[in-house]
């Protein structure tokens, strides 16, 4: 659905069976702030992983290509599948260690941010857990367990997100190795950005095992943010659901989204029963947003308020923008009284 360059519409005052609460100036206030840093973040994304020119290869430290066949389950809570990373040591000296990141295992504790006030915004009834289970663990064809005494969690860490594996016999300069990695994530019932609730689950990055950024002299980075690579990611889900993977609606019979991408640190998924594609352009930026709801008059202003972030942004600042953004909807808790799983961003 394409939304005009004309005055949106006034927000339906209801949707589905049940009014949501009115969205006031507060509200739409917080969306623009959204939408303003999302198109900032492409920007620097963009700058990041293609400027000047795309490259020729993945821009990780090893050269990683994360290669993921996944079924996502909203119903069960639940991505599975496997992961091959193949990776080279570019030297000098060994690669005695390599490490994957977990992140959905962040979620096996309560954050300690959260109090009896913002509780219930990010759990709708009770925590419960998000975690990445590692079924099984093979290296250049060999076991995990034939190469060293086993793979296991980085001393100190208690949030669980690092696996190390020892490599014996290390990697030698200029070596390449693939990693094949066996995963089952459980994402939590939660609402936000990475959680379950109802009949939609949201992960928006971390949910496979993956490289953590690596580069000359430092070595492994385990507290840096995603470092760009190659990815190909084949996707499969029940029927009668679709998927949004990086901004992209997959629906038909066939159940599956392909994405591939020369460099990207981030593999955003969305499985749910269906969304609504609203579309706009500015400066040559195609800008999608995808809800999981029908609102033309609400998905108006959001479009119009992304192309006046689009051509702000494109005039203040060098970056260059990508060709494309996209705005997925994700569920939340729109007020503590009503628990039906408010849609929002």
């Amino acid at each position: 659905m394409r939304i005009p360059h004309g005055r949106p519409n006034p927000p339906h005052s209801a949707r589905g069976s049940a009014a949501p609460p009115a969205r006031g100036s507060s509200g739409f206030a917080a969306c623009a702030c959204v939408l303003a840093a999302a198109v900032l973040a492409a920007a620097a994304a963009h700058a990041a992983g293609r400027e000047p020119e795309p490259p020729a290869g993945p821009a990780h430290g090893l050269g990683a290509c994360h290669r993921v066949s996944a079924f996502a389950d909203p119903e069960r809570r639940e991505i599975s599948g496997s992961v091959e990373i193949e990776f080279a040591h570019p030297g000098p000296g060994a690669l005695q260690d390599v490490y994957l990141v977990l992140y959905p295992n962040s979620y096996l504790k309560p954050s300690p941010n959260l109090n009896d006030i913002n509780y219930e915004w990010t759990y709708p009834r009770a925590f419960n857990r998000g975690f990445t289970e590692i079924e099984l663990l093979t290296l250049r064809g060999s076991t995990a367990h034939e190469m060293d005494a086993g793979f296991r969690l980085v001393d100190g860490a208690e949030d669980r997100r690092f696996l190390r594996l020892g490599l014996n016999p290390p990697l030698s300069a200029g070596e390449k190795a693939v990693l094949r990695v066996r995963f089952r994530t459980r994402v939590p019932e939660k609402f936000g950005p990475f959680g379950c609730y109802q009949d939609v689950l949201t992960a928006a990055g971390g949910w496979y095992p993956a490289l953590p950024a690596w580069d000359l002299p430092r070595g492994w980075l385990l507290e840096a943010p995603p470092a760009f690579s190659e990815v190909q990611v084949s996707l499969r889900f029940p029927k009668g659901l679709q998927a949004v993977v990086n901004g992209t609606l997959f629906k038909g019979e066939e159940c599956a989204a392909d994405y591939a991408s020369p460099s990207v640190n981030i593999v955003s998924v969305t499985v749910g029963p269906g969304f609504h594609v609203y579309e706009t352009e500015a400066a040559g930026v195609k800008f999608s947003h995808i809800r999981l709801d029908p609102d033309e008059g609400f998905a108006g202003k959001i479009c119009s308020t992304a192309r006046l972030a689009i051509e702000f942004f494109r005039k203040r600042t060098k970056r260059p923008l990508p060709p494309r953004i996209a705005l997925v909807e994700a569920r939340i808790r729109s007020t503590l009284t009503d628990h039906g799983g408010e849609s929002g961003f």
